[in-house]
């Protein structure tokens, strides 16, 4: 009873990518500040 389960990886991955996308991308915008408009 080790090994998730598939459906659970495939319902985890997409969230996994996700938050390590959003993490990059401010870990990008903390080490490098670029530019933005005000809105």
């Amino acid at each position: 009873m080790g090994m998730m389960q598939p459906t659970l990886w495939v319902m985890v991955m997409p969230l996994l990518g996700w938050a390590l996308s959003a993490v990059v991308a401010l870990g990008l915008d903390r080490l490098m500040p670029r530019r933005r408009p005000r809105k």
